[in-house]
């Protein structure tokens, strides 16, 4: 069982009768004298131009920026290429430290040859 619903404006409700009507806002000034506008029109236009300077400077400076950055990325590269040789020096140097006898293999060697001497003066006497 549905009620009939019934549509009625807000005003003809006993119980809202505290509520008064919202009024119509007011209407909006008029723009001002065509003097006023023609000022405002001008500082827009100075303001423009001077956006327009600033603009300007910022591309030129872009541009600066994009060269510096081009030399910058070619020094990169030609950096990387001595890196590059520097790397495969150091590889032959590596290698080359690699065939130098370590401290305790010197001293072995010494201590051997100490004692190979040591062997011949006494066993190679005549006695």
């Amino acid at each position: 069982m549905t009620l009939p619903v019934t549509h009625r404006p807000i005003d003809s409700d006993p119980s809202r009768a505290h509520i008064q009507a919202m009024a119509a806002p007011a209407p909006k000034p008029p723009a001002g004298t065509p003097s006023d506008t023609a000022d405002v029109l001008a500082a827009i236009r100075d303001l423009g131009d001077r956006m327009e300077r600033r603009f300007g400077k910022v591309e030129t400076d872009i541009t600066k920026l994009d060269e510096r950055q081009r030399k910058i990325e070619m020094e990169i590269v030609r950096l990387d290429g001595r890196i590059s040789g520097v790397d495969g020096r150091l590889a032959g140097i590596e290698g080359q430290l690699r065939q130098i006898p370590t401290l305790y293999q010197l001293a072995g060697l010494i201590f051997a040859i100490f004692g190979a001497a040591f062997v011949l003066i006494r066993f190679a006497s005549g006695h």
